[in-house]
């Protein structure tokens, strides 16, 4: 019989496909500026060629709804053209077959659709990593990794922004794969295998976004760094195994789109073009990115976004934020006590053997340091700061927040779960609807069939998802007694 908590893992990414469908099949297409953009790179990846952020996108005939949006409701010509090509070409090659698809089945849309889907399975992948790092994290604990899974699966923002036709969830995946092949790497020491894991994990991840690749190319770095550190005999050895560290996980990245990066630096300066777009749409820089670190307002905003709206423009009551607010301090508190104690308040001295090692506590902090230093850079060139931007880290920011709540009370996760199951699906059936209607947006046509089999799976799912962790925590605590 499986183990319960991998059946709670696929309720979990039940839940998470059956609220990102509900927006994907409800939210006009193109409601999102980027996505024409996107959609633009798809389709010259399509065609057999690289686009550059100055092309305008070759819009096939029967795409009449694309071609309106373009060219009728771009602001400026800036709007006009590809100015995602800033971004590595693996998502837009591996959608490819989906573009050829809609050329062929004549789509008023371009493909947009198709994208939104391919979007929301990359992201589903993610919520997987997200479970296997915590389970990593804690050295063998299921029930942490399914609470972190679920974490990520029923964050509200997230079931918007996956429903769009991006790349964040192939970015989201392929980082959170790089910590868990990383933190696998250092629980059960240096191995071929692991060393080619890995490396294959950052090539995904420098394919798919520029942070991607910032956040792999720093935990190779703090993986090679603990190489040097702890791998015995002379400093000779430990250097050489800390550069081979370093070539086997950055070599296979390197090679596939390391071109790609230096024709970014060669056609805008630098290697995620930057400056080149803030100043291409006319962004004034906003204060020093020193200031901005400090900028406690803005990070709280971000982080409330997460767990509270789906759309931007949601109102958000100030019930949630408190409560969003509560969470976090309670998951800090317990982080620091694990770290104190190396159990918590909720374990035993059997629980010690699970508590993050060290490095592993390092790996994640330099990821989330590392992710918050691209949002710091974007907004001071006049970027907007947006919770999107988080998603690099949200895996490993849902694996702290599992653990951190156990370690100080072991029914805290699941109580945590059950309400952002519950704010999910406060809206169902209508929740969608609501949530579009708060932005000013007039919805897509959905059948009262679909938005019913939309939510009762979706209820149904979370129920079994709350049960589990529930028996889970129980069983838990019958060990630690034992």
């Amino acid at each position: 019989m499986p183990a319960w908590e991998l059946v709670g893992l696929i309720a979990a990414i039940i839940v998470f496909v059956c609220a990102s469908t509900s927006f994907a099949l409800q939210v006009p297409a193109f409601h999102s500026t980027d996505e024409r953009a996107h959609l633009g790179y798809a389709h010259a990846i399509a065609d057999g060629h690289l686009p550059e952020i100055d092309d305008r996108p070759d819009i096939p005939r029967e795409a009449t709804v694309w071609r309106d949006v373009v060219t009728g409701k771009s602001r400026t010509d800036s709007y006009r053209t590809v100015w995602v090509a800033n971004h590595p070409p693996l998502h837009y090659v591996l959608v490819a077959p989906l573009i050829w698809l809609s050329t062929a089945a004549g789509r008023t849309d371009g493909g947009v659709m198709y994208m939104r889907f391919a979007n929301i399975a990359f992201a589903c992948a993610g919520i997987a990593f997200t479970y296997l790092l915590a389970v990593q994290l804690t050295g063998g604990e299921r029930r942490s990794g399914l609470a972190a899974a679920s974490l990520v699966a029923l964050i509200p923002r997230g079931h918007f922004e996956f429903a769009q036709g991006f790349n964040d969830g192939l970015s989201f995946a392929a980082t959170t794969a790089v910590v868990w092949s990383a933190v696998r790497y250092l629980r059960h020491g240096h191995s071929s295998s692991g060393l080619l894991v890995l490396g294959a994990t950052v090539a995904v991840a420098a394919g798919s976004r520029a942070a991607a690749m910032i956040v792999a190319v720093a935990v190779v770095a703090v993986v090679s760094v603990v190489r040097l550190i702890t791998h015995g005999g002379t400093v000779r050895l430990r250097a050489r195994a800390a550069a081979l560290t370093a070539i086997g996980g950055l070599a296979p990245a390197a090679v596939l789109f390391g071109w790609f990066y230096l024709r970014n630096v060669s056609l805008y300066g630098d290697i995620g073009a930057s400056s080149y777009l803030l100043e291409r749409f006319e962004r004034s820089p906003v204060g020093t990115p020193l200031g901005l670190f400090t900028r406690g307002h803005m990070w709280v905003r971000i982080y409330q976004e997460l767990p509270i709206k789906s759309l931007l423009t949601m109102r958000a009551a100030p019930p949630a934020t408190i409560v969003a607010n509560v969470v976090a301090v309670l998951t800090a508190i317990g982080l620091a006590i694990g770290a104190v104690t190396r159990r918590g308040l909720a374990g035993s001295a059997r629980r010690r053997s699970l508590q993050p090692s060290v490095s592993a506590l390092a790996v994640c902090a330099v990821v989330v340091l590392v992710v918050a230093t691209t949002i710091v850079q974007h907004t001071s060139g006049g970027g907007v700061a947006t919770s999107r931007y988080v998603f690099p880290a949200l895996g490993v920011l849902a694996g702290l927040f599992a653990i951190g709540l156990d370690r100080l009370m072991g029914l805290l996760p699941v109580i945590v779960v059950a309400t952002l199951g519950l704010w999910s699906a406060r809206f169902l059936p209508g929740r969608i609807l609501s949530e579009i209607e708060q932005a000013g947006v007039t919805q897509a046509a959905l059948s009262g069939v679909s938005k019913a089999v939309l939510s009762g799976l979706s209820i149904v799912c979370v129920v079994v998802l709350i049960a589990i962790l529930f028996a889970t925590r129980r069983s838990a605590a019958a060990d630690a007694a034992a």
